[in-house]
């Protein structure tokens, strides 16, 4: 690896850094789009580097996860179990 690429990266963390810090946009489009897609544009990360984590079966399944708790937000089902635990009593919590 080229100095002017660690040079580069570095940069980008602290531009990841500061977006994660400040939330001007939300962490999964900045990690999304800075950290892969601009190292894979700039060919700094081959396709399969930049690609190779999203096989991994935990981040397929945190995934899942993300989708099923949208769908029960969604459908009200998420607010009616928190509404159902805040009445039970305290020693059932």
């Amino acid at each position: 690896m080229r100095s002017i690429d660690i040079i580069f990266v570095f940069g980008l963390l602290v531009v990841a850094f500061v977006l994660f810090a400040a939330e001007y946009v939300s962490f999964d489009i900045t990690a999304l789009v800075l950290l892969t897609g601009i190292l894979l544009l700039t060919g700094i990360l081959m396709p399969q580097e930049g690609l190779s984590g999203f096989s991994n079966p935990a981040t397929i399944t945190i995934g899942c996860m993300f989708v099923l708790s949208e769908g029960l937000r969604r459908t009200g089902l998420l607010d009616k179990i928190g509404d159902l635990s805040i009445s039970l009593p305290r020693e059932f919590r």
